[in-house]
């Protein structure tokens, strides 16, 4: 492989800056989506907790005037809690959701990645081959130097 210039050098150098700028991107949006999913969970394991409240709800269902009325007072607590949270097959679409974006961005991570590797690996070997044809310059200059 030849390179007409120190541009080649340039170039390559500029796309391998690139790389690790997309990496660092990918790797915050990783996080961000590690931090939902497990925030996703986390939100599941406390509407099944509140589930156990549904006995609860469903007698507050039953009830009307003065009954519900008192039952709403004692149990205020379980009814708010239960009013306030998505239900659990929403919550299972929303971290599928989410793990399913996670992967993808996961895979495009992994090819950013090796091509990152790819590019680190010919910067290394243009540097090596610049450093090589200005050691045969110097050296040629060297000699005829000498003659």
């Amino acid at each position: 492989m030849i390179f007409s210039s120190n541009a080649d050098s340039i170039d390559l150098e500029n796309k391998c800056l690139s790389g690790m700028v997309v990496r660092d991107m990918i790797i915050g949006k990783l996080e961000l989506l590690q931090n939902e999913i497990s925030l996703l969970k986390k939100k599941k394991q406390a509407v099944v907790t509140l589930l156990k409240h549904k006995p609860v709800i469903d007698e507050l269902k039953t009830l009307s005037g003065r009954k519900k009325s008192k039952f709403e007072e004692e149990h205020q607590t379980e009814i708010s809690a239960h009013n306030h949270f998505p239900n659990v097959p929403t919550l299972d679409k929303q971290i599928f959701k989410k793990t399913a974006e996670f992967d993808s961005l996961n895979k495009q991570y992994n090819e950013v990645i090796a091509r990152n590797k790819e590019l680190e690996y010919c910067r290394q070997q243009i540097k090596e081959y610049l450093r090589r044809e200005q050691s045969q310059v110097q050296q040629k200059k060297k000699n005829k130097h000498f003659e």
